[in-house]
């Protein structure tokens, strides 16, 4: 998964199957997990906190518990992330980077996705 964040909620992952690495980070930008996670594992990703998972050779399987009854989450990658939709000014200045390198920070990640699996119907 791309990195992201929850605006509304803690989010508590349980994984189904597989395996992944999965990175926190706190609002300051300090790590505050990199660690590998599998099968029949849990872990908090806490509300503000941006995260990311890569799966690993096994795939990753999981399931996602939220503590609001309506989460919102934010993406740092792809067509909907929030530097996509920041002004090159915004980021020039906050980056301290040319203007060009903001239009580029802002338009090359943006084929960048969440994909699931379809869904699995047992009977």
């Amino acid at each position: 998964m791309s990195p992201h964040w929850t605006l509304t909620g803690h989010s508590v992952v349980y994984v189904e199957r597989g395996d992944a690495q999965v990175q926190v980070v706190d609002q300051t930008g300090q790590q505050v997990m990199n660690d590998k996670v599998n099968q029949g594992e849990m872990f908090v990703a806490p509300q503000y906190f941006p995260a990311t998972i890569k799966a690993g050779e096994n795939g990753f399987e999981f399931v996602v518990f939220r503590t609001s009854s309506q989460p919102m989450n934010n993406q740092l990658a792809g067509y909907t992330s929030v530097i996509r939709a920041m002004p090159v000014e915004v980021l020039t200045n906050a980056y301290q980077i040319s203007p060009n390198e903001a239009q580029r920070l802002k338009i090359n990640r943006g084929g960048e996705s969440l994909l699931l699996s379809p869904q699995r119907r047992s009977s």
